[in-house]
């Protein structure tokens, strides 16, 4: 399916899943945190793009856990920790994503809009070298509520001083494409964390199999 880009002027990037390689690292912090209240079993699908706090409030609600707050506390600092030092460790900025940020930035306003914590999307920048290519950088402690809610997308247009309109998203999830439905904001979903059909009936306009892919469709 073919976009008109003809209006479009600003590219709004969701971070893990899309330019980094990171939904083992999550996948597996996640076991490791939630094993600490007994937690053996859940669909990480359902929380990928979510911000930590709210997907572990999700999780205990979805198994009918109730614990103390110092609890989960401790549950979403562990699970940030085992994720940034499984990051640290193997997480691989996408190989594709340079040659596509060069070439898009020629032509568009280029964000980053993440509800992972700051300190992953400063590990994130450091390893890409992408710092400079971002208009506008945007993470999980930008916003009171994450995706699937629109506030970080909303915010992101806000800062660009653009219209919904103005604005495409590439996504890997089905949170991150609820919120940018929720923006106003049309989607390219990148396939992987989630399959095509998923995608599609999530809401995607256009579904890629590598980000190399977007370079057709924007260009």
């Amino acid at each position: 399916m073919l976009l008109d880009v003809s209006k479009i002027n600003s590219v709004i990037f969701d971070m893990d899943g899309v330019l980094l390689h990171s939904s083992d690292c999550h996948e597996e912090a996640w076991c490791d945190a939630l094993s600490l209240v007994g937690i053996t079993q859940f669909s990480y699908a359902s929380i990928a793009g979510m911000r930590t706090d709210e997907a572990a409030q999700k999780i205990l609600d979805e198994q009918g856990i109730s614990i103390t707050e110092t609890e989960k506390e401790r549950l979403i600092s562990q699970k940030r920790k085992k994720a940034l030092e499984l990051l640290m460790l193997r997480g691989r900025v996408a190989d594709e994503s340079k040659g596509l940020m060069l070439q898009l930035s020629k032509r568009y306003r280029l964000a980053l809009a993440s509800s992972a914590s700051a300190s992953t999307v400063q590990f994130f920048l450091q390893k890409s070298g992408y710092g400079e290519i971002f208009s506008e950088v945007l993470d999980g402690t930008s916003v009171r509520h994450a995706k699937p809610d629109s506030e970080i997308y909303d915010l992101a247009l806000e800062r660009l001083n653009i219209a919904p309109q103005q604005a495409i998203i590439v996504e890997d999830a089905v949170n991150g494409i609820e919120a940018a439905h929720r923006a106003g904001v049309r989607v390219i979903a990148v396939a992987g964390t989630e399959k095509r059909e998923v995608l599609l009936e999530a809401g995607a306009e256009v579904i890629v199999d590598k980000l190399s892919q977007i370079v057709s469709i924007l260009l």
